[in-house]
């Protein structure tokens, strides 16, 4: 079950579909857990947190932050592996979908510089077995919070 508390836009435009309805996909999914269990962890494992800011410290002053993203993943996930078993496609219920306009506001000019519609979700979605999840719903609420 994913319970979108604030809503959830996948991207400019509509969520994707399929013959059963609008859907979130898999990976969109790993990577927000993904986030929850990163901050989670380096915040809790302070022999972590110590590990991290030591790599990123000895790390070039220009690196390629996608380089560095995966080696401090890579550090965590070593030190505190998780396994999550979800669904290809995570089904969205009809009456949580709606359409929104959204505005982007740009401090430095101090204006409204774009203007867009898009699908949002609110709400809850179809129960669907996640297999371990208890094992990091501390971490999820946590991020949620």
């Amino acid at each position: 079950m994913l319970l979108a508390w604030n809503a959830i836009a996948y991207e400019r435009g509509e969520f994707l579909r399929d013959e059963r309805g609008a859907y979130i996909p898999r990976n969109e999914i790993v990577e927000a857990i993904e986030s929850a269990l990163l901050f989670y962890h380096i915040k809790k494992d302070k022999a972590l947190e110590n590990s991290v800011k030591k790599h990123i410290l000895a790390t070039d002053s220009k690196p390629k932050l996608k380089a560095l993203a995966k080696d401090i993943k890579e550090l965590v996930f070593a030190r505190h592996p998780y396994d999550i078993a979800l669904p290809a496609k995570i089904y969205l219920p009809q009456e949580g979908i709606e359409k929104v306009a959204v505005e982007r506001f740009d401090f430095a000019k101090r204006a409204f510089v774009e203007r867009y519609e898009t699908e949002i979700f609110k709400g809850v979605t179809e129960e669907c077995e996640i297999e371990g999840i208890e094992k990091i719903e501390a971490a999820l609420l946590s991020y949620a919070r």
